[in-house]
Protein backbone atom coordinates (compact mmCIF):
# COMPACT_ATOMS: atom_id res chain seq x y z
CA UNK A 1 0.00 0.00 0.00
CA UNK A 2 3.01 2.64 0.60
CA UNK A 3 4.81 1.94 -2.62
CA UNK A 4 1.75 2.84 -4.23
CA UNK A 5 1.26 6.06 -2.54
CA UNK A 6 4.97 6.72 -3.57
CA UNK A 7 4.25 5.49 -7.13
CA UNK A 8 1.27 8.15 -7.25
CA UNK A 9 3.23 10.84 -6.05
CA UNK A 10 6.17 10.32 -8.70
CA UNK A 11 3.45 9.67 -11.62
CA UNK A 12 1.71 13.31 -10.26
CA UNK A 13 5.16 14.81 -10.56
CA UNK A 14 5.95 13.32 -14.11
CA UNK A 15 2.84 14.59 -15.21
CA UNK A 16 2.79 18.00 -14.01
CA UNK A 17 6.25 18.15 -15.48
CA UNK A 18 5.94 16.88 -18.82
CA UNK A 19 2.19 18.92 -19.23
CA UNK A 20 4.10 22.08 -18.50
CA UNK A 21 6.68 21.33 -21.70
CA UNK A 22 3.76 21.35 -23.89
CA UNK A 23 2.16 24.96 -22.80
CA UNK A 24 4.78 27.19 -24.40
CA UNK A 25 4.82 25.42 -27.41
CA UNK A 26 0.76 25.64 -27.11
CA UNK A 27 0.86 29.20 -26.40
CA UNK A 28 3.30 30.21 -28.27
CA UNK A 29 1.27 28.53 -31.51
CA UNK A 30 -2.09 30.15 -29.63
CA UNK A 31 -0.60 33.79 -29.91
CA UNK A 32 1.56 33.75 -33.45
CA UNK A 33 0.03 31.20 -35.27
CA UNK A 34 2.70 29.94 -36.38
CA UNK A 35 3.70 26.34 -37.47
CA UNK A 36 6.25 26.33 -39.83
CA UNK A 37 9.25 24.31 -37.93
CA UNK A 38 6.95 21.92 -36.19
CA UNK A 39 6.52 18.44 -37.88
CA UNK A 40 3.21 17.48 -38.46
CA UNK A 41 3.87 13.31 -38.27
CA UNK A 42 5.98 13.60 -34.49
CA UNK A 43 2.72 15.51 -33.43
CA UNK A 44 0.23 12.85 -34.21
CA UNK A 45 2.71 10.15 -33.38
CA UNK A 46 3.22 12.02 -29.47
CA UNK A 47 -1.48 11.85 -30.13
CA UNK A 48 -1.40 8.63 -30.60
CA UNK A 49 1.49 7.55 -27.50
CA UNK A 50 -0.65 9.68 -24.83
CA UNK A 51 -4.02 7.92 -25.74
CA UNK A 52 -2.11 5.19 -25.09
CA UNK A 53 -1.02 6.01 -21.79
CA UNK A 54 -4.55 7.29 -21.01
CA UNK A 55 -5.61 3.56 -21.29
CA UNK A 56 -2.71 2.45 -19.38
CA UNK A 57 -3.90 4.96 -16.54
CA UNK A 58 -7.28 3.35 -16.96
CA UNK A 59 -5.52 -0.32 -16.47
CA UNK A 60 -4.10 0.82 -13.68
CA UNK A 61 -6.86 3.04 -12.16
CA UNK A 62 -3.79 5.55 -11.61
CA UNK A 63 -5.93 9.08 -11.79
CA UNK A 64 -2.61 10.73 -12.20
CA UNK A 65 -1.55 9.13 -15.19
CA UNK A 66 -5.17 9.55 -16.73
CA UNK A 67 -5.90 13.23 -15.75
CA UNK A 68 -2.04 14.57 -17.25
CA UNK A 69 -2.33 12.08 -20.03
CA UNK A 70 -5.54 13.64 -20.78
CA UNK A 71 -4.48 17.20 -20.80
CA UNK A 72 -1.29 16.39 -22.79
CA UNK A 73 -3.11 14.86 -25.05
CA UNK A 74 -5.93 17.73 -25.62
CA UNK A 75 -2.42 20.32 -26.08
CA UNK A 76 -0.89 17.76 -28.41
CA UNK A 77 -4.06 17.50 -30.55
CA UNK A 78 -4.47 21.35 -30.32
CA UNK A 79 -1.18 22.07 -31.38
CA UNK A 80 -1.42 18.84 -34.30
CA UNK A 81 -4.67 20.34 -35.43
CA UNK A 82 -2.40 23.57 -36.01
CA UNK A 83 -0.27 22.35 -38.27
CA UNK A 84 -2.50 20.74 -40.19
CA UNK A 85 -4.09 23.72 -40.83
CA UNK A 86 -1.29 25.77 -41.51
CA UNK A 87 -0.29 22.96 -44.20
CA UNK A 88 -3.98 23.62 -46.10
CA UNK A 89 -4.48 19.88 -45.78
CA UNK A 90 -1.19 19.60 -47.43
CA UNK A 91 0.60 17.47 -45.72
CA UNK A 92 2.76 15.26 -48.42
CA UNK A 93 4.19 18.70 -48.97
CA UNK A 94 6.48 18.28 -45.21
CA UNK A 95 7.30 14.44 -46.06
CA UNK A 96 9.33 15.65 -49.08
CA UNK A 97 12.26 17.14 -46.80
CA UNK A 98 12.85 13.68 -45.74
CA UNK A 99 12.89 12.13 -48.60
CA UNK A 100 16.81 11.29 -50.04
CA UNK A 101 17.78 13.72 -52.59
CA UNK A 102 19.31 11.78 -55.95
CA UNK A 103 21.55 13.70 -58.26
Amino acid sequence: MENNIYAEIVATIAGFLSTMAFIPQAYKIFITNETDDLDFFTFLLLAIIYLLWVVWGILLNSYSIIIFSIIQLFLILYITMKIYKNFNGNVSYNFREYMPKFK
